[in-house]
């Protein structure tokens, strides 16, 4: 006979959740979104330079007599020239002095080059500083046969 003191519990059965499949889809989604994450910073940023070289520009690498009277340009931006010694060409030059060259493009370059820019979703660029070095620089000599 039961003691009246004792409390006897009847077993009952919870009806079973399905909380494996709601966690496993919140965990999927988490997953998706950290490998979409991952993807997207392992992509590697394209340098101004290598986006100017595959809009056409050209690699010259400056003398030391050269590399001296480029030395106004700005490391890192464009600068447009147009002065009498390229006979009105208008000529960009981007001075990428940490691997001791220049690139030198035209008009249909730097357009290629905005365009470029537009069709990664890239923000525009600065407008081109205007030169104002050593006029007595042959851009146009320059440009054409490198040197």
């Amino acid at each position: 006979m039961p003691d009246s003191g004792s409390v006897y519990l009847k077993s009952y059965q919870l009806p079973m959740r399905h909380l494996p499949t709601r966690f496993s889809f919140i965990g999927g989604a988490f997953a998706l979104l950290l490998l979409a994450a991952g993807c997207a910073s392992n992509q590697t940023a394209q340098s101004e330079a290598d986006m100017l070289i595959a809009s056409g520009f050209k690699i010259r690498t400056p003398t030391s007599t050269q590399q001296a009277k480029l030395q106004s340009l700005t490391a890192g931006e464009i600068s447009v020239i147009q002065s009498q010694q390229t006979h009105g060409l208008t000529l960009y030059v981007y001075p990428d002095w940490p691997n001791k060259r220049a690139l030198i493009g035209g008009p249909v370059q730097y357009q290629a080059y905005q365009q470029y820019r537009l069709s990664h979703n890239l923000p525009a660029a600065n407008p081109p500083q205007v030169y104002r070095g050593p006029a007595s620089f042959d851009w146009r000599k320059w440009y054409s046969e490198g040197g």
